[in-house]
């Protein structure tokens, strides 16, 4: 392990400082810590990561002898899902550090410098681990209508697979990768097994959004009933969690809007209608 951490401290000095800020400032992501009771519904999933992920890392004497231990996770399903929340929530259970990279941003902002940030947010992970590497749509790194060989994204494409090989195999290191998208079908088949679980996160069931309703709405002022909460719920089937969350943002400002702008500067949040 001492060897290991010698190899990475020599490669972090001979990297970049411009790269290493760059992943600290906007990849490293702080946030308050996510609880499981945050995250409306998904039981299921919970349970699964709860046993297949988190007590492989955190009783990792339990778990010694095994190998294949799921390091690497696909989230699919609908946007505003929740499927980041779940990876912020994973690494706050780890006391893990949490890096962000969206696949989308690496192909629109930083595509000239994309396989350099990859290869240095792995190369950071290792320093602050336990780690927790979070990829959004990486449909755009490992989509199967990437042919070209020397493309940008075909060495994006090989730096994170490269990346992902070195975490799958080391029996050291503490970081999980976690990799998301909507668009399950457009990642190229052959490069699904890098994928050791994988897991559906569907649009949220009616309970999922009674759930979401109440801690969204229990901050602020309302006067539902529990026939009217119950309408709310039905009409609202179809919607993601992100969808939810916007409909109540938008019930909580309405009296706002409502009121004259002369009276916004005295008005006292109590005194707003529900």
């Amino acid at each position: 392990a001492t060897s290991s951490n010698h190899s990475v401290d020599e490669q972090l000095k001979n990297t970049d400082t411009h790269l290493i800020d760059l992943v600290t400032n906007e990849i490293i992501t702080q946030g308050p810590p996510v609880d499981w009771n945050d995250i409306a519904g998904l039981d299921l999933v919970k349970a699964v990561i709860k046993e297949e992920v988190l007590w492989p890392v955190l009783r990792s004497d339990a778990f010694s002898g095994l190998t294949a231990l799921p390091r690497s996770i696909l989230l699919f399903g609908p946007r505003g899902t929740g499927k980041t929340l779940l990876g912020r929530c994973i690494a706050s259970q780890l006391g893990a550090t949490f890096f962000k990279i969206a696949g989308s941003g690496l192909v629109a902002k930083w595509l000239g410098e994309a396989e350099k940030i990859i290869h240095a947010s792995f190369l950071v992970a290792r320093c602050r681990q336990p780690s927790v590497i979070f990829v959004s749509d990486i449909d755009m790194l490992l989509s199967s209508q990437v042919n070209e060989e020397h493309s940008p994204v075909s060495r994006m494409r090989t730096e994170f697979l490269m990346q992902l090989d070195t975490v799958l195999i080391s029996a050291e290191d503490q970081i999980v990768v976690i990799c998301a998208t909507s668009k399950p079908e457009e990642i190229d088949e052959s490069l699904r097994r890098y994928f050791m679980k994988r897991l559906l996160i569907p649009l949220p069931d009616s309970t999922a959004r009674h759930q979401i309703i109440v801690q969204l709405l229990s901050q602020h002022n309302y006067c539902l009933n529990d026939k009217e909460f119950a309408l709310l719920v039905q009409r609202t089937e179809g919607f993601s969690g992100l969808d939810v969350a916007h409909l109540c943002q938008e019930a909580v400002v309405g009296p706002l809007h409502a009121m004259p702008a002369t009276d916004l500067s005295a008005i006292m949040p109590s005194q707003l209608r529900p």
